[in-house]
């Protein structure tokens, strides 16, 4: 992601930020599998239901954290730093 900032070439910034992207989900197999790995029945079920229950709460609470932070500084963030600072 860094790299991106540093070059102005829109080409290479798509490409960068695909790559970023297929890091991001590569790990996706591997993720979902844990739960099953350590439980099983049951407990492996509500792991994987505490995991989704968690995403959804980030859903719903990342634009309220976005508005508090443009309340705050009376203006719209401007980048994501600013926005990863305030979830801190």
């Amino acid at each position: 992601m860094a790299l991106t900032a540093a070059f102005d070439a829109t080409v290479f910034s798509v490409a960068m930020l695909a790559l970023v992207a297929l890091g991001i989900y590569s790990i996706l197999g591997t993720f979902w599998t844990i739960p099953t790995a350590f439980m099983s029945g049951t407990a492996a079920a509500a792991a994987i239901a505490f995991i989704i229950a968690v995403g959804n709460l980030g859903r719903f609470v990342g634009p309220y954290a976005v508005g508090y932070v443009r309340e705050r500084l009376h203006q719209p963030p401007r980048s994501s730093r600013e926005i990863e600072a305030s979830c801190v």
